[in-house]
């Protein structure tokens, strides 16, 4: 859902959450600040319950951020 409707990279894996002892999927994706509120709505429209970790990046280099030096 996130490839298709807010056109970024999405890696994900599996884990297994320790304290429920649950399979879970986890997801990594890099957006700009100002698309944060739209992909927590998004994640949140897909699974009400999910944790949703936001962090601040200092510096993104790939397809569609900064080209490597």
């Amino acid at each position: 859902m996130i490839l298709k409707t807010r056109h970024r990279g999405v890696t994900g894996w599996d884990a297994e959450g320790v304290f429920i002892e649950e399979a879970r999927k986890v997801l990594f994706v890099m957006v700009l600040r100002s698309h944060v509120p739209a992909l927590r709505e998004l994640v949140i429209a897909a699974d009400a319950e999910a944790f949703i970790v936001i962090e601040q990046g200092h510096v993104a280099y790939g397809r569609g951020f900064k080209k490597p030096v």
